[in-house]
């Protein structure tokens, strides 16, 4: 019999293991032996709730009528929070605050991809002129103002 999740729980445990993997001793590891396992961690907490149950989900997403593809997009890439996490200059709990992902269409995932690389988080989806809603806040479309 499989056990349901508990995301909060899921999350957790991620945290906890990416906090335990990183005060380790690190000489006799391999880089990519430590970026593989933290790529896994970051999975875990952004699929908590499950692979397409996200908080975040794109207006291409929601206007399709039709079956179509749509990814489970990491809104800050994986690759840089893997680095900032390896880096420590940055505090674990606050690189993990942008461990969150975005329903996007492949075609939206495509114009992703060819934002400017130094762009990272909402900054992406602003350039690619995506627009996001917010499902815990009963759809409230999110707000790329800058502060």
């Amino acid at each position: 019999m499989k056990q349901k999740k508990d995301p909060k729980k899921e999350i957790e445990s991620a945290h906890y293991l990416i906090e335990s993997i990183l005060k380790i001793d690190h000489t006799n590891c391999q880089l990519i032996h430590l970026k593989q396992l933290l790529s896994v961690l970051l999975w875990k907490i952004t699929e908590a709730n499950g692979k397409y149950n996200l908080r975040y989900v794109s207006k291409g997403v929601l206007v399709r009528m039709q079956k179509i593809k749509i990814i489970h997009e990491h809104v800050y890439e994986r690759e840089k929070l893997i680095n900032d996490l390896i880096s420590g200059k940055k505090t674990i709990q606050k690189i993990l605050e942008n461990a969150v992902a975005c329903l996007v269409t492949v075609e939206e995932a495509e114009l992703l991809s060819k934002v400017d690389k130094k762009l990272d988080g909402w900054e992406r989806y602003y350039a690619a002129r995506i627009t996001v809603f917010d499902k815990q806040t009963l759809g409230k479309k999110i707000s790329f103002d800058k502060k």
